[in-house]
């Protein structure tokens, strides 16, 4: 049977436990109806039973009514049996169906899972080239200036314009341009505005170090 199963595809699963479903509602259907019938048989027997008791109804009608009781009695036990079987073979495709559909759903979580690590290994080799890209690019280039400001235009006041330069990377605009300098004010800046760290992450939060960096002599 598990053989014959396994075989099946689950268009045919589903078809079959919906079979099984209309079937078992025929077979419920008349189980109610015998049952219905057996008790009025029953009634109809104890009022025969009292009736030769009494004299007033003939001896020749309780074989007819015990004939119809073991009649109702044989019609319910089988198709109590046969809703019996009903219910094991549904339970048993139903597992079926069931187990393929975990696997399948194993199977896609399994899938998102390694597209996500390609997708996040892919982001942080962009994250590393792009830092890499800003320390050696525009990072370099404007240590570069603000080394000829302090070393070639100190006459005109290269030091302090170096010095203001920065604190644009320092210190937001506006009033508090001249505050304590503060390396991570863009974090700030964005805290304010309504991000916020990811928190309870596995390593903490994911903090980078940005710095201006030259070849070597």
């Amino acid at each position: 049977m598990a053989t014959t199963i396994a075989a099946l595809s689950d268009e045919r699963l589903e078809a079959e436990l919906k079979q099984l479903a209309t079937e078992a509602l025929t077979v419920r259907g008349k189980i109610n109806a015998d049952t219905q019938k057996l008790e009025a048989a029953r009634a109809e027997r104890q009022r025969i039973v009292d009736g030769i008791a009494r004299g007033t109804v003939k001896e020749s009608e309780g074989p007819r009514i015990e004939a119809a009781i073991r009649q109702l009695d044989i019609l319910l036990e089988g198709n109590n049996g046969v809703l019996a079987t009903n219910r094991a073979k549904g339970e048993e495709l139903s597992k079926e169906l069931y187990r393929r559909q975990t696997e399948v759903a194993k199977a896609a979580h399994e899938k998102a899972f390694a597209e996500l690590q390609q997708e996040t290994a892919a982001l942080a080799e962009k994250v590393r080239e792009q830092l890499t890209q800003i320390i050696t690019g525009p990072l370099a280039a404007f240590d570069a200036n603000r080394a000829k400001l302090v070393l070639q235009f100190q006459d005109l006041g290269g030091i302090r314009t170096a010095e203001q330069f920065c604190r644009m990377l320092y210190n937001p605009p506006g009033p508090q341009e001249n505050a304590t300098i503060d390396p991570n004010v863009h974090i700030r800046r964005l805290i304010e505005s309504g991000w916020q760290f990811f928190l309870g992450l596995p390593g903490g939060n994911l903090a980078l170090t940005v710095c201006s960096m030259r070849p070597r002599d």
